[in-house]
């Protein structure tokens, strides 16, 4: 281990007893978590990024019409690898992903919710 790399610093300092009062190690593990293999998979097939793919394609390619699902099957087969796609890691990523989108919608909705209604308009004030 190097003494002058960053890397093995920071990890020396998550064992040390101020990184375990911090919690710095349920961080760390979070972090490495939400860029795992799978999750980044589960992220790339998820509905928001296939708009935006499709959207980017559809720039690029005007004249041809390119479906949701036609892009998902596409990256499925012959982009994204077949192991972080399948098995039970593959399974929890999404999962954990699409909950996420559903929180997501939810907040947006309670936001929109709490929002006041708009005041009456100004054409009815004394002149």
């Amino acid at each position: 281990m190097n003494h002058r790399d960053a890397d093995a610093i920071e990890y020396l300092g998550m064992f040390a007893k101020e990184g375990w009062q911090r919690a710095r190690l349920a961080e760390h593990h979070a972090h490495r978590q939400a860029l795992s293999k799978y999750t980044l998979a589960a992220v790339i097939l998820s509905e928001p990024v296939l708009d935006v793919m499709r959207r980017q394609l559809r720039r690029i390619s005007v004249d041809t019409k390119i479906s949701e699902e036609d892009l998902r099957k596409s990256l499925q087969a012959d982009v994204l690898k077949r192991e972080v796609l399948e098995g039970d890691k593959a399974t929890a990523a999404a999962r954990q992903v699409s909950r996420a989108e559903g929180r997501a919608l939810r907040k947006s909705k309670d936001e929109e919710a709490e929002k006041p209604a708009p005041a009456a308009s100004l054409e009815s004030s004394p002149t």
